[in-house]
């Protein structure tokens, strides 16, 4: 789960792969993501001669656009390999649920003043405040 607001460059996971090769040119594994990153909104960082790679935010998440995303990475082997490709061993699907946030409402003065005279009756409406979000109800002091 991620916030809506969290900043790109988020580490989102690590996926870690290994190769029982022992010829260590053989060993050498190449990370892409395969699905689910149309947008270029995640990324790969990894070293070329570690199994590890770590899943990152690139850009912005939204909400409303996609309120989650099916990241799915695949590991290769550098050198061409006789055989058949990658099987689903060398998947890993990444499911990141994005997180409304609804900012708290704001009032657009710290303090407010009114002026009220003695005669006015218990009870009476005496200020009503609008907040900056129009999503929020005004609210009233009485």
């Amino acid at each position: 789960n991620l916030p809506e607001d969290v900043e790109p460059g988020t580490l989102v996971a690590t996926l870690m792969a290994t190769d029982a090769d022992l010829e260590p040119a053989f060993r050498l594994m190449d990370f892409a993501i395969e699905a689910g990153n149309v947008e270029g909104i995640f990324g790969l960082d990894w070293e070329p001669d570690s199994g590890h790679v770590q899943l990152r935010l690139r850009k912005n998440l939204s909400y409303e656009a996609a309120p989650h995303h099916k990241v799915v990475v695949v590991v290769r082997n550098v050198k061409e390999l006789v055989g058949p490709g990658p099987g689903p061993g060398s998947t890993a699907t990444v499911t990141v649920l994005v997180e409304r946030v609804i900012p708290p409402p704001k009032l657009d003065q710290e303090s407010y003043e009114a002026r009220i005279p003695v005669s006015t009756p218990a009870g009476s409406l005496l200020l009503t405040i609008q907040p900056s979000d129009p999503r929020s109800r005004a609210l009233s002091s009485i």
